[in-house]
């Protein structure tokens, strides 16, 4: 398990070493999102606003995946009993463009309910907007 600033971020599926802190950050990763769903309410991306942190996969990253959210990206490779892990290391997490980018197409894909359905709670909005629907 990679920890950097009580960070462990989750990339490529690798859902068994996902602790209670999780960030998704490739694209693919939406797709698995409700799977992971129950960990993203218990989060306040905004604390880690200009941290260091490191995603760790078990692919070649793709670092123009990452590079919107961070002031530079690097790649690193780590061999545990002969299987590579690949870790890309983020620095100056910039929270406003992640907001924007991923959660945003995350309150696009599955938030964005009909203002003429009925809503008496919401934690994803609640914690995007403030609010039980966004507006």
């Amino acid at each position: 398990m990679i920890e950097t600033d009580k960070a462990v971020v989750r990339c490529c599926g690798i859902s068994a070493l996902v602790s209670s802190y999780t960030l998704l950050f490739n694209p693919a990763d939406l797709d698995q999102y409700r799977d992971i769903q129950r960990s993203l309410k218990s989060i306040r991306n905004s604390i880690y606003q200009g941290k260091t942190i490191r995603v760790i996969t078990g692919a070649v990253p793709n670092l123009a995946n990452h590079k919107p959210y961070f002031e530079s990206v690097s790649s690193i490779t780590v061999t545990q009993d002969g299987v590579p892990f690949y870790l890309v290391q983020g620095v100056d997490f910039n929270y406003p463009a992640y907001r924007q980018g991923v959660l945003g197409e995350i309150y696009k894909r599955w938030y964005n309910i009909p203002q003429w359905l009925p809503m008496t709670g919401c934690p994803f909005c609640e914690r995007y907007c403030g609010q039980v629907r966004c507006p």
